[in-house]
This record gives C-alpha cells, sequence and structure tokens, in this order.
C-alpha cells in the first residue's frame, strides 16, 4: 500500500508500510542509484517489502530475484533512466515493459488519486500528499529523488 509518483522532474513515495495491518517505521521507497553499467536510474517500490529490497540489491549488482512458484507477492517497480524513459515491472507478468518518455505516471494503491492530481497540474510531491490524505494506506511524510 504505496504512492509513487513521477511527475516528470522527481520521483516521490510516501513512507507508509505495514505487515498485517500494523505500522511499521518509515521505509525510503524510491532510491538514486547507479546500475553495474554505469547508467544513474531512479527506481520506486510498491508491495512487498523483502522483495523490493532484493530488487534493489539486483539493480546494484546483485543477482536477480527469483519470485518461487505458487508464492502470493503484490509488487511493482518503477524505473526512470534518464533523462525520463519509464519502465514498469510488476507481479503479473514479471517483466520490464517501456511505457515511453512519460511527463507524469504514478504506482500503488493511491496511483489513481495521484495520477489526477498530476494531471491537474499538482507536483509529484503534491500530489503524494494529496493521495496520502484520501488513501488510508498512505502516509508517514514523503522522500524524493531526481536526477
Amino acid at each position: 500500500m504505496t504512492i509513487i509518483a513521477w511527475d516528470g522532474k522527481e520521483l516521490v513515495a510516501d513512507r507508509m508500510t505495514h505487515m498485517g495491518g500494523t505500522p511499521l517505521p518509515p521505509m525510503r521507497k524510491v532510491h538514486r542509484l547507479r546500475a553495474p553499467n554505469g547508467k544513474v536510474a531512479l527506481i520506486g517500490f510498491s508491495g512487498y517489502t523483502a522483495f523490493a529490497k532484493s530488487y534493489l540489491h539486483w539493480m546494484t549488482g546483485g543477482e536477480e530475484p527469483q519470485i518461487k512458484s505458487g508464492e502470493n507477492m503484490k509488487w511493482s517497480i518503477i524505473l526512470v533512466e534518464y533523462p525520463r524513459w519509464v519502465w514498469y515491472r510488476c507481479e503479473n507478468a514479471n517483466r520490464w515493459d517501456l511505457l515511453g518518455a512519460m511527463s507524469h505516471w504514478a504506482i500503488g494503491s493511491g496511483c489513481d488519486y495521484a495520477l489526477g492530481a498530476m494531471e491537474s497540474g499538482a507536483t509529484g510531491r503534491q500530489a503524494v500528499r494529496i493521495a496520502s490524505r484520501l488513501d488510508n494506506q498512505c502516509g508517514f511524510g514523503l522522500n524524493a529523488v531526481r536526477f
């Protein structure tokens, strides 16, 4: 349960995490990283926390995480390559899909609120704040990364 918004300049996310309905300490869901090939990317994770951490490890040179057959995990990843090529991956297809040069995009449970806010002119930060007010699964402030 997350909101991650890309406004064409910044990748912004709320910080709320929970397990079984119990809130956990706030967590960083967006990162600026340098891949082993030298490219800088922005990446944001929604969903199953341990899987997200293993993907972050992979993106910085570790082994690619494997999904075990029958695992019931919901997750999605947004990856932005400079200057603004947006890639998306989720548990349904488990492959990278290029969305193209997107001026704004959002993932997570609050994505509809954030997309509506950005379509009306809000920045990513404003969109995450709006979505956090409307989706009770989002909140605890925000983090942002940019190139």
